[in-house]
């Protein structure tokens, strides 16, 4: 009898566990949906950031991000800048340190 008891508040525990985790997923399904149109405004803000110290290391001249949302989880990022050839030379050895 005993054993019967631990194993029927086990299952149960289990079935808890399961529906709690169903709840959590369902809860952060909606709040992606929710958040995702903010995507653009975000993608847009990180990446100024970095060409912002790009320019202020003297890497480019002169930026402009654009973030546009097509459709749902689909965007167009255009990156506009303006750099040298010494200029691009010194970009591409950032990336290889980057990339490495």
């Amino acid at each position: 009898m005993v054993e019967e008891w631990f194993k029927y508040s086990e299952d149960k525990r289990n079935k808890m566990k399961g529906s709690f985790t169903g709840q959590l997923v369902r809860v952060l399904l909606k709040v992606v949906f929710i958040l995702e149109p903010l995507i653009p405004f975000f993608a847009a803000y990180f990446l100024n950031r970095q060409l912002k110290s790009w320019e202020q290391r003297g890497l480019i001249i002169n930026r402009r991000v654009q973030v546009q949302r097509m459709a749902r989880f689909y965007y167009k990022i255009n990156v506009h800048f303006v750099l040298s050839a010494h200029q691009a030379e010194n970009i591409l050895k950032e990336l290889m340190k980057v990339g490495s």
